[in-house]
């Protein structure tokens, strides 16, 4: 079964569903990011559920961290694992 990527999420389940804080969330909406080709992308609003709290689309979730997880610039980036060793050491 493959996950719905139209499906709108209130700022705290998808910082849940794509294992970033809250307020990263509310970031990506507020500045946004830039795709590898160099794309501004921001998250929009897609609806709102019944208490008012804004809903965005979990597809574009998945994409704002993947781009910025993988960025060498965004600071998500350099906290990964996969920083290289002289910094590892210097933490």
């Amino acid at each position: 079964m493959r996950p719905n990527l139209d499906a709108g999420l209130t700022r705290e389940l998808a910082a849940v569903a794509v294992a970033v804080p809250a307020t990263t969330i509310s970031m990506w909406a507020l500045r946004g990011w830039t795709e590898p080709d160099g794309t501004e992308r921001r998250l929009t609003v897609v609806g709102k559920d019944e208490r008012g709290r804004r809903l965005y689309r979990y597809g574009d979730l998945l994409d704002a961290e993947r781009a910025t997880g993988s960025n060498p610039n965004s600071r998500r980036g350099t906290t990964r694992s996969s920083r290289p060793a002289a910094i590892m050491e210097a933490a």
